[in-house]
């Protein structure tokens, strides 16, 4: 009805954006309003034929206070729901590994009460952020030896290697990446800082519909990605809303099916990392 109202001469080709004005007296709704693309499905017709829209409209959440997440402060960080919002309508899972956690903007886009607005590593490469030369990529079946590696964070621009990929199966790709409190995750304690490794299943290509359910790495709520813990964290003691116990800090190990993922030393903008045959943790 909207679109057939307006002028038949406007070019939605040369539009860089359509911005909506919901009628006074509308503050808000119950639930969020959005089209995402075509890839769900949704459209919005012209006189030059359908056109994929990517649009959202926030619901009542957003202009209420959440115990630490004021309405100030969700106004505030408007810009990273944009941007998640963005990132999901051009085909990417969010929502994990990790979901809720400070993290990144993917997954948690308020702060609660830390926060992070970096992008995991992995969907950084798949944008074409991260260049091809700044990925080691390691093919476990001709290891030989031990490999060695240094990492520069995500948070730091440049750096030669900027990630790690380690396909093990058609669904287990290892992913380590290097992590600081500065820059986007500037909101982060001083003390999170390290390797975090994460677990991905390249396999699942659509969305999900429970994707966006529970917290953490709850395996109650299945996900596209994992955060994986190092070998001196006790998991039965995991709680979904604490992501510090994924670090991998100095002298830390790691222990993933056959490989061991240690880091050696750790330097304010590079971590320096070994893998190699696993042996069982200590």
């Amino acid at each position: 009805m909207v679109t057939e109202a307006l002028p038949d001469g406007l070019d939605y080709e040369a539009a860089d954006g359509i911005l909506i004005y919901w009628a006074p007296g509308i503050d808000a709704f119950e639930g969020d309003i959005g089209l995402q693309g075509f890839e769900r499905g949704m459209e919005l017709p012209t006189p030059q034929g359908p056109k994929g829209m990517f649009f959202w409209s926030g619901n009542k959440w957003h202009y209420e206070d959440t115990g630490q997440m004021t309405q100030e402060l969700k106004a505030a960080h408007t810009w990273s729901f944009w941007v998640y919002l963005m990132l999901d309508s051009q085909g990417l899972h969010n929502h994990g590994p990790g979901n809720g956690w400070p993290n990144g903007l993917q997954q948690l886009q308020v702060p609660n009460p830390e926060f992070s607005g970096a992008l995991l590593g992995w969907d950084a490469f798949k944008l074409g952020w991260i260049d091809d030369e700044q990925v080691h990529c390691i093919d476990p079946g001709d290891m030989t030896d031990e490999v060695r590696f240094i990492l520069t964070p995500q948070e730091i621009g440049g750096g030669e290697r900027r990630l790690a990929v380690l396909p093990l199966s058609d669904s287990d790709v290892v992913v380590i990446e290097s992590r600081r409190p500065v820059g986007y995750s500037e909101q982060w304690d001083p003390s999170h800082s390290g390797l975090v490794v994460y677990s991905i299943d390249p396999s699942i290509a659509e969305l999900n519909a429970g994707v966006q359910a529970g917290c953490g790495n709850l395996p109650a709520f299945p996900k596209w990605g994992y955060y994986l813990y190092p070998d001196s964290f006790n998991q039965s003691s995991e709680d979904c809303r604490d992501f510090t116990n994924v670090f991998v800090r100095e002298g830390d190990t790691l222990t993933h099916g056959d490989l061991r993922i240690s880091l050696e030393f750790s330097a304010e903008d590079l971590d320096y990392v070994t893998i190699d045959a696993a042996v069982a943790p200590e």
